[in-house]
């Protein structure tokens, strides 16, 4: 059976909320993008955010928290779709701020696709990518290349570095 472990909302222009599953002996298993044009409502997790810990749910619209529901304590509107969360841990994602990602040029060695979504699997939410790849990213079409393979490849919310160079600064 799986089971929701890890949840993530993208900024991205099309909503997602992404839900990293993994099976009974904690393997990862997929992501699993769905549109959250509709209200969701994780039920029961123990949430975990500002240093403390308690058992309750949160709402979600359109990507967004709108509400976290302290112990039994009821949504204000019906939501379109329950996800049950008894027994696991809804935690804040992490943001890693300076990552080294192999596209475009060495992907032999990695992807953003690949890369996205192993740090998902890790609870990471949002990462910024550093400008060596090959060619390195110093020039505005070389950013605009990577902006588009993110949008299309990445599962997680990004950004990226742009190289200082003799010629471009």
């Amino acid at each position: 059976a799986e089971r929701v472990k890890r949840r993530r909302i993208s900024n991205n222009a099309t909503r997602y909320l992404t839900y990293v599953r993994y099976d009974k002996a904690h393997q990862f298993i997929h992501n699993i993008k769905i549109r959250t044009a509709m209200r969701i409502l994780i039920s029961d997790p123990i949430i975990v955010n500002n240093g403390e810990q308690f058992q309750g749910s949160i709402v979600v619209n359109n990507g967004k928290i709108v509400e976290i529901l302290r112990g039994d304590e009821l949504p204000h509107t019906e939501c379109d779709r329950i996800v049950e969360a008894s027994g696991l841990y809804l935690i804040p994602g992490v943001i890693d701020d300076h990552v080294h990602f192999r596209e475009p040029g060495l992907t032999e060695k990695a992807t953003i696709a690949t890369e996205s979504r192993a740090a998902a699997a890790g609870g990471v939410t949002s990462y910024m990518e550093m400008p060596n790849t090959n060619p390195q990213t110093t020039t505005i079409e070389a950013l605009k290349e990577k902006y588009a393979i993110a949008a299309n490849d990445s599962i997680i919310n990004y950004s990226f570095f742009f190289g200082a160079t003799n010629r471009n600064v």
